[in-house]
């Protein structure tokens, strides 16, 4: 579909799309709008982003055409003096805009329009042919300022919500929050739905007057008796969060359900994954999907990336690769990086199709590269591993580094195990065991394993036998098969902890039973001997001969976590 085509069809279904700025690319996206001209959608968001769209929509409803032909030129020109767009470039989004407006009857498609055609003259408008640089762009938008000055000081109320606006982002004006706030407050006081949920959120930010979050619920409450969606999305916000209100998740879904219903793409996701939780809400995730929908066909990546994680989960709906992989790929095109680290993993698991450990490290470092732990652990994985990319422990180092940082405790442990052997970086003891105790301390069972015998053998710390005990029972705990029979082994001889052969022989047990070869034949010593249990050669035999079976057919015992 054309662009100007699209443009229009949105408008003649959602009236005022064009200034709705965090979803009109996304949706002319999904038309397929910028298939022809791919670079167009940079303008575009430049368009919608700089509020250029919404004045011109402002203007439309005027019905002066001239007024709006000579604003979109200005636009036009702007565009490529500040943006770098080509004059054509710009031409044709700004004319398509006009078209969608109705105030053109057609549109001009560009020769040869390519992402490369895009940029001008290095952010030079050349005007009259002298070839010198027009710095358009300011000298409009100082106009326009104080035309909205004019027109607040003599009681405008969206004129005062624009000047306050300006005030707030120091947009023309030196930026201050205290002029922002006597605008929005003059406009406000007219009952103008923006300025008031505006003055919500600057008393809520302790902005050009004093935090409190009882008046921010006064103004949001006055915007919200007009339906204003960000003032009900608002107030939803502060019933979840219980800021400045005792916590209520159902009053809270109440709120976002009032903003969803008013197409707030971020109330409906909202309001999904309270659904999903069952967070004040009976648990639905037949409605969870019926939100996320509506929120992504807004162009809310975030929903867009619940539905494939819906898909491919099989909650509320039957599990469904494809689909999953259809609504993951629309929340990446939108650099959503959970959606990006999500195909990663499909791709890694074959889920779907095909094993593609080529493709799933393609997505990850997507994902990666804007510091996505989970990603970047997986990234590290893959070159550690030599899976999809050529083997490099360096370089698995470094983006298990990137994932440790951030907290990621399987990261933490495989770096730890990284420096203990001396792989990808210098044999390091100190760090080994910091990195360890890091991931043990949140859980990690590896990790406490690791620790353990880093403390059982003495290496790269003093050798502790209980504090070593103690993380083995960690470990254990969690049915980690080694720690489970090096904790037996401790109790079996004392060593950290009081001789406690009857345990020991618990834990060789539980290891045994999960094929572990050295467990089977402690356990086997166990019989022989009569340790903890009456001597029985013919069971102890028998978990020795399992044990060696065992080991014909080996599993990794790797500390790494994949």
């Amino acid at each position: 579909m054309k662009l100007h085509e699209a443009l229009r069809e949105l408008c003649q279904k959602h009236g005022n799309i064009i200034v709705q700025k965090k979803n009109l690319v996304y949706l002319l996206s999904d038309m397929g709008a910028f298939e022809e001209f791919p670079g167009m959608r940079e303008v575009m968001k430049v368009l919608v982003s700089g509020g250029f769209a919404k004045e011109l929509c402002s203007l439309s409803l005027k019905n002066d055409r001239e007024l709006f032909r000579s604003r979109a030129d200005e636009v036009m020109k702007a565009l490529a003096d500040r943006e770098h767009f080509s004059e054509e470039a710009a031409g044709f989004a700004v004319d398509s805009v006009s078209f969608a407006f109705g105030f053109l009857d057609s549109v001009k498609e560009p020769d040869g329009l390519s992402a490369g055609s895009l940029c001008g003259n290095g952010g030079a408008f050349s005007g009259g042919g002298s070839g010198h640089k027009v710095p358009l762009l300011r000298s409009v938008q100082a106009v326009k300022a104080e035309q909205f000055r004019k027109d607040a000081e003599n009681g405008d109320a969206e004129a005062q919500f624009c000047l306050g606006a300006l005030y707030y982002g120091g947009y023309c004006v030196p930026q201050s929050y205290e002029e922002a706030f006597r605008w929005f407050m003059r406009s406000a006081e007219q009952g103008y739905a923006s300025s008031q949920n505006a003055l919500g959120q600057l008393y809520l930010e302790g902005h050009g007057a004093a935090k409190d979050c009882s008046k921010a619920l006064e103004w949001y409450r006055k915007a919200a008796a007009q339906d204003h969606p960000d003032a009900l999305k608002n107030l939803g916000w502060m019933y979840l969060t219980g800021t400045g209100v005792t916590q209520d998740y159902a009053e809270a879904a109440v709120w976002y359900r009032k903003a969803a219903e008013h197409d707030s793409p971020e109330a409906g996701l909202i309001l999904g994954n309270m659904y999903c939780l069952g967070q004040g809400v009976p648990q639905d995730y037949a409605e969870a999907m019926r939100l996320y929908l509506k929120s992504a066909g807004l162009g809310n990546a975030d929903a867009q990336n619940n539905l494939g994680g819906m898909y491919r989960e099989g909650w509320g709906v039957s599990r469904d690769y494809a689909e999953a992989m259809i609504w993951y790929l629309k929340a990446a095109g939108q650099g959503c990086h959970e959606a990006e680290y999500a195909i990663g993993c499909m791709y890694s698991a074959g889920e779907g199709a095909r094993r593609d450990c080529r493709e799933a490290a393609r997505w990850f470092r997507k994902a990666a590269d804007n510091g996505h732990a989970e990603a970047c652990f997986n990234l590290g994985v893959l070159y550690d591993g030599g899976l999809g990319v050529r083997e490099n422990p360096a370089e698995a180092v470094k983006w298990y580094l990137k994932a440790a940082e951030q907290g990621n405790a399987d990261a933490q442990n495989n770096l730890g195990c990284m420096y203990s052997d001396g792989r990808g970086a210098e044999q390091n003891f100190d760090e080994a065991q910091r990195w360890f105790r890091k991931a043990a301390e949140q859980g990690n069972a590896a990790a406490q394993h690791s620790l353990g015998e880093m403390l059982s053998n003495g290496e790269g710390v003093a050798q502790d036998y209980a504090e070593a005990a103690k993380w083995y029972r960690k470990a254990a705990e969690q049915g980690d098969a080694e720690s489970e029979n090096s904790l037996g082994c401790l109790l079996r001889d004392g060593q950290g902890v009081p001789q406690d052969y009857t345990e020991a022989l618990s834990w060789f047990r539980k290891a045994a039973e999960q094929n572990f070869p050295e467990a089977e034949r402690n356990l086997g010593g166990m019989y022989l001997s009569g340790l903890g249990v009456p001597k029985d050669p013919a069971e102890g035999m028998k978990w020795i001969r399992k044990a060696a079976l065992d080991e014909e057919s080996p599993e990794e015992e790797s500390g790494h976590q994949e």
